[in-house]
């Protein structure tokens, strides 16, 4: 082989390199820009955007865990739980040292009603010490729809204690606090949630359902039409309220609250069922029995197929 040859190939050969390596840095660096972007995007709540954003910067550099981080927080808030949960799984194996990711794994988790894996993730997260008031407040979430509710109080608690001004900790801990039947530290807590931020809505619901328990129907009837109107999102508040109404013989008011309800619930047979009982109460027996009808459909209402043959013999009485 010449000396030329050597020297040619030798040239070439550190050609490419310096161009790969500079193709490399290019790619990570024009990946990172579209993260900026899309964190911008994320901040100001436009997470379609920010996931276009995000989904660019992963398919130029595939090795970029803080893309996948960013594309699965985005797809979370959009409601895309499984792709959420696949993209931030990918960011912890490429990137372990991202002190976000396990927070966003557990939460998704929890989300998806996988508590037992949320808590692992939540354990975790709370190893690393990124975030403990959010970590403590999302297991404590976990602990209670699991019904440990001892555990769930440790932690919404602890999460207050480190932050006072934390309203998933003051809120969580009064959804617990009703779950073990202290409807007055419940509303103490619900109050102070509404005190410091924007989970109002759920809030004023969850004051309804303790002032409701404590047997003050006026109150309950109060708060929940403040659940309503602060939150136009609640899918259970119109129900809820056509039951209070309903307790309160208010049958016109209750069949108003439950036809909104079946809108908002899609049809939802509980709602059918308890317009039967009010249309039933005003004594119009048709509709009782029409609605009634759809909700016997349902085998897990135990009450419906008694409330059918009510409604049918009062009919055949009425003649």
């Amino acid at each position: 082989m010449s000396t030329k040859y050597v020297h040619v190939t030798a040239a070439i050969l550190i050609s490419l390199t310096i161009f790969s390596s500079c193709d490399f840095r290019s790619k990570a660096t024009k990946s990172n820009k579209f993260c900026e972007t899309a964190h911008l995007e994320f901040v100001a709540k436009d997470y379609k955007n920010a996931l276009v954003d995000y989904r660019m910067a992963a398919s130029i550099d595939t090795t970029n865990g803080l893309a996948f981080e960013g594309k699965g927080s985005a797809e979370y808030q959009l409601d895309v739980d499984d792709s959420a949960l696949r993209d931030e799984m990918t960011a912890l194996r490429l990137n372990p040292d991202l002190k976000k990711v396990r927070n966003w794994i557990a939460t998704i988790k929890s989300d998806m009603q996988d508590y037992r894996g949320a808590i692992q993730y939540f354990n975790k997260s709370l190893e690393v010490g990124n975030n403990l008031v959010k970590d403590y407040e999302g297991r404590g979430e976990a602990y209670y729809y699991l019904n440990d509710y001892d555990r769930a109080m440790k932690d919404e608690t602890k999460a207050i204690q480190l932050d006072s001004a934390t309203e998933e900790g003051y809120y969580w801990r009064a959804r617990i606090k009703t779950g073990l039947g202290d409807y007055k530290g419940a509303i103490d807590d619900h109050l102070k949630s509404i005190a410091i931020g924007a989970k109002k809505g759920l809030d004023y619901e969850g004051l309804s359902l303790d002032e409701n328990y404590l047997g003050d129907k006026t109150k309950a009837l109060e708060y929940i039409s403040m659940a309503i109107t602060s939150d136009t999102s609640l899918k259970t508040a119109y129900a809820y309220r056509a039951r209070i109404r309903q307790d309160m013989e208010d049958y016109k008011g209750s069949i108003d609250d439950y036809t909104l309800s079946i809108k908002k619930r899609k049809n939802n047979s509980m709602d059918y069922e308890g317009r039967a009982v009010s249309e039933y109460y005003l004594k119009d027996y048709t509709n009782a029995l029409n609605d009634i009808n759809i909700a016997v459909k349902d085998t897990a209402l135990k009450k419906a197929q008694e409330w059918k043959e009510l409604i049918e013999k009062d009919m055949h009485n009425r003649g």
